[in-house]
C-alpha cells in the first residue's frame, strides 16, 4: 500500500512518513525542498516500507499531478494522500503585505485542492463511485472500508 505525503521533508509530514514506513507502507515523500525529503528517506532506510523523495511545489497543479503519476508508476496504486504541506505567515494581519497572504492561500488552500484534484480520479470503484475519504470499497456491500492504518505516534527529529 502506498501513501503520498506532502510537506514530508520536516515536522508532522516527516513524522507521519516514518510512522507509515515502520508499518510497511510505501511512502512518496513530496516536499518543496527535495533535499529535506531525501534526508527523511535516508534516515528511514532499513524500515519495512519504501521511501521515495520527490520535489513538489503544491502551488503548482502540474507538480502535484506529476507526483501522483510518479506514485502510480512506482507503486501501482495510491492508498491515501496526506495533504500536509503548509506555511505560516508571521506578523500582524493588518500590516502583512498582500503577497504574504496570497502565498499562504496558495500553499495552505490551493495546495490541498491540487492534491485532491490530482488523486481522486485514481480512486475509482468498479461501479465508478469515487470517495475522497476511503478509496477502497468492499465489493460485496459497497460500504466504505478504512485502510488498516493505526493511530500515529510521531517520533521525528532532524
Amino acid at each position: 500500500m502506498a501513501i503520498i505525503i506532502t510537506g514530508a521533508g520536516s515536522g508532522i509530514g516527516a513524522g507521519l512518513a516514518v510512522s507509515y514506513l515502520e508499518d510497511g507502507f510505501d511512502v512518496l515523500l513530496a516536499d518543496l525542498d527535495e533535499a529535506a525529503a531525501t534526508e527523511v528517506a535516508d534516515a528511514a532506510a532499513g524500515l519495512p516500507g519504501t521511501a521515495v523523495p520527490v520535489a513538489c511545489d503544491v502551488r503548482e497543479p502540474d507538480d502535484v499531478r506529476a507526483t501522483v503519476d510518479l506514485a502510480l508508476t512506482r507503486f501501482g496504486s495510491i492508498t491515501a494522500m496526506v495533504n500536509n504541506a503548509g506555511i505560516s505567515v508571521a506578523g500582524h494581519s493588518h500590516a502583512m503585505e498582500l503577497a504574504h497572504w496570497e502565498r499562504a492561500v496558495d500553499v495552505n488552500l490551493r495546495g490541498v485542492i491540487h492534491g485532491v484534484h490530482a488523486v481522486l480520479p485514481t480512486w475509482s470503484t468498479p461501479a465508478g463511485v469515487r470517495s475522497s475519504m476511503w478509496p477502497h470499497w468492499q465489493a460485496s456491500s459497497q460500504r466504505p472500508r478504512s485502510p488498516p492504518i493505526r493511530p500515529r505516534k510521531l517520533r521525528w527529529s532532524p
